[in-house]
């Protein structure tokens, strides 16, 4: 799930020990322990301020997750 975002993870600036604040929009059914997993996997040790917000929907039918994230560079 969050694959997508390895390469803004492997930026020369931007590292996740940078992030403050995740904001992650669900729509449906979502298996949270894998959701749970999937973040430790990609936070490591870092713990930013998560918020997990179930909607109705997104940008388009086929989006089921988005994640906004604060960084202090």
């Amino acid at each position: 799930m969050l694959g997508r975002n390895e390469s803004i993870h492997r930026s020369p600036v931007f590292s996740t020990n940078n992030l403050m604040k995740l904001t992650i929009y669900l729509v449906g059914d979502v298996d949270m322990d894998r959701l749970r997993a999937e973040l430790a996997r990609w936070l490591g040790h870092q713990k930013p301020t998560p918020s997990i917000l179930f909607v109705a929907g997104l940008v388009g039918p086929s989006f089921r997750v988005q994640v906004d994230a604060l960084a202090a560079l």
